[in-house]
């Protein structure tokens, strides 16, 4: 203060003072929606198969696999050894390697990971100190989804169009999700909801009909929904955005 004194005089300094003492207070950021305690595998089955939207979607998928058969419940250091065992044989998004321990335990420590599927193994792993019932909604909607969308989907894709219906699902059963839940990702995803129409992209996600959903999205230039999985995958999702909202509406039926 004394060096701005010299510099700019009291008056200057006089003025920054009381533009501090008068400054308007922040405002508090907004509460985080409470969180839903956990639940048995069999009830999460349960709330799926009761859903008025889900229950045609994975009706028969449930008689083949179960939440109940594959979800773990894991206290910290059977989670953390799971993952990094799972992570050892499994890539990752941000290097386009398969993950080095190092990493694995850097990314577990600084990102928070409240849940992730072995698929090879047929488990999904859930941090019983970090997640609540939201997690479980999004790791069985993964669960339930179409093999030949996992295979073809790159990551922010498949993430964002699972917490797109994760977030349909929820007020169903009173969990609101937070922005820590994908949020970048199902931006985007509303916005090829609103290019391709929510049809086409629920058979895409649950049946596979991949094809249908990139010709509505390509109705207005081809190669746009390419565009738009590679503009994820490089994490730019104000390009996706923009890319998307530029693209042509669905046509009414």
């Amino acid at each position: 203060m004394l060096r701005a004194q010299r510099t700019y005089g009291n008056q200057a300094v006089a003025n920054v003072l009381a533009r501090d003492a008068h400054a308007a207070p922040r405002k508090p950021p907004p509460p985080r929606p409470a969180k839903q305690p956990l639940r048995e595998g069999r009830e999460i089955d349960a709330i799926f198969d009761a859903s008025p939207y889900f229950h045609e979607l994975v009706g028969a998928k449930l008689k083949k696999t179960s939440v109940q058969k594959v979800m773990q419940i894991d206290d910290e250091a059977t989670f953390e050894r799971a993952w990094l065992t799972y992570a050892a044989r499994s890539y990752n998004p941000r290097t386009k390697q398969n993950w080095t321990e190092a990493d694995a335990k850097d990314f577990l420590a600084k990102e928070g990971v409240r849940a992730f599927q072995d698929e090879d193994r047929g488990e999904i792993h859930i941090r019983k100190e970090r997640a609540d019932l939201g997690t479980q909604l999004h790791e069985a909607m993964h669960l339930f989804s179409s093999d030949k969308w996992k295979r073809k989907m790159e990551y922010n894709a498949n993430e964002g169009v699972t917490e797109y219906f994760t977030r349909k699902l929820g007020p169903e059963v009173g969990v609101e999700r937070d922005d820590g839940s994908f949020l970048k990702q199902y931006t985007s995803v509303t916005h090829l909801v609103d290019t391709a129409g929510e049809p086409a992209v629920k058979s895409a996600y649950f049946e596979g009909e991949i094809g249908g959903l990139q010709t509505a999205v390509d109705a207005k230039e081809k190669g746009t929904f390419r565009k738009w999985v590679d503009l994820l995958e490089s994490n730019d999702f104000k390009g996706a955005n923009a890319l998307m909202k530029g693209a042509a509406p669905p046509k009414p039926d």
